[in-house]
This record gives C-alpha cells, structure tokens and sequence, in this order.
C-alpha cells in the first residue's frame, strides 16, 4: 500500500466518523425522537470474499457497534451477525452466497437484516431460526415478502424517476400520485393477509 493510498484511506474513514456525527447532531437538533443507526450489510466480493471490500466494512462496522454504544445512542448490528452466517455457510460450501453479485443481498441476505431489526424493535416477537423454517411454519410471508418487495420497487423507481436520476439502467418510474395509490393498495392487501 503506498503512502498515499494509506491517507486517502484514512480521510475516507474519518470523513465517514464525521458525517456519521454531524448527521446525529444534525437530527437531534431537528427534534427527532428516535433515531436507529444500522451498521451496513455483509459484503461479499465475487473474487476476495469476505477479504475484499467487506474488510473495509468491518472497520466501519465496529467503529459505529462500539461509538454508538458509548455515545448511547439505538444500534442495530446488521454487519457481523451477516459475516457470521455467511462465514459459515462458506464454510459448508465454499460457492455460497448472500448476494450473487457481492452486493445485493437476495432473500436470505433480506431476511437476515429482517431478523436482527425484528430482534431489536420486538425481542418477544417469534422468529424462526432459519428462512426456510419462517416459511414453512407462516406460509403467507412469502406473500408478504412478495407484495413488500414490489411496492418497495414501484416506490423506489418512482422516486427515483421524479427525482431526475441519471444512473443508467434504472427503470422508469410511474408519476408519484399513481405510485401512491399503488402504494396504498398495496398496503390493503399486505393488511389484509393478518400480520
């Protein structure tokens, strides 16, 4: 690593930890009640695995984990607990994956956020220990993950589009009024399947 690589590093981090707590002040000062840090996801290099990229958010992840815990503020883990089962499912089969481009986690991967959120808003609430088992024994969840990811990609394109986003490849939005009729249709039949 040369020396300037190294600083370039370093500034990148630092620059993470400052806006990580200009951002806190930021919204306390707005008069938000209730704010949740999350550390980020897993990541899962195509070539390096858990050496690449996720190194770097291993560094990101616990220094959050741990200044969080100090300054008192809501955490949730999402990182390590991932690393730990990706850990283990590599182990078992070195071609297992979370996400099958190393970044986006598929249905595993969500359900693994969902169980760590889950654990910490509602620690009495049920969870099964596998993804398979929580499909098995509520069947309409696998209606629910359906219905909660095409609202979240009608929402997400639509935005997206409305905001004049140029990243190519996205898919065009609907107009925002239509979305939210989808959106509030959509939440009658997520309603109506009693969760």
């Amino acid at each position: 690593m040369t020396v300037f690589t190294y600083h370039l590093i370093r500034a990148r981090f630092e620059a993470y930890k400052n806006g990580i707590i200009h951002l806190q002040k930021r919204l306390a000062d707005q008069g938000v009640k209730r704010i949740i840090w999350m550390t980020p996801p897993v990541h899962d290099d195509p070539q390096l695995r858990l050496n690449g990229y996720n190194t770097v958010l291993d560094r990101y992840a616990q220094w959050l984990f741990s200044y969080a815990k100090k300054q008192s503020w809501e955490i949730i883990d999402l990182h390590f607990p991932m690393r730990r089962y990706l850990e283990t499912g590599i182990k078992k089969d070195p071609q297992f994956r979370l996400a099958a481009d190393g970044v986006h986690p598929g249905e595993l991967g969500h359900w693994l956020i969902t169980r760590e959120i889950v654990k910490h808003l509602m620690p009495n609430f049920p969870i099964e220990s596998t993804w398979d088992d929580n499909l098995r024994d509520k069947p309409k969840l696998r209606q629910l993950y359906t219905l909660v990811l095409k609202r979240q990609t009608i929402m997400k394109d639509t935005w997206l589009t409305f905001t004049g986003h140029k990243r190519p490849g996205l898919s065009k939005g609907i107009p925002l009024e239509d979305a939210r009729k989808t959106y509030d249709t959509m939440q009658e039949e997520i309603n109506n399947l009693g969760f």
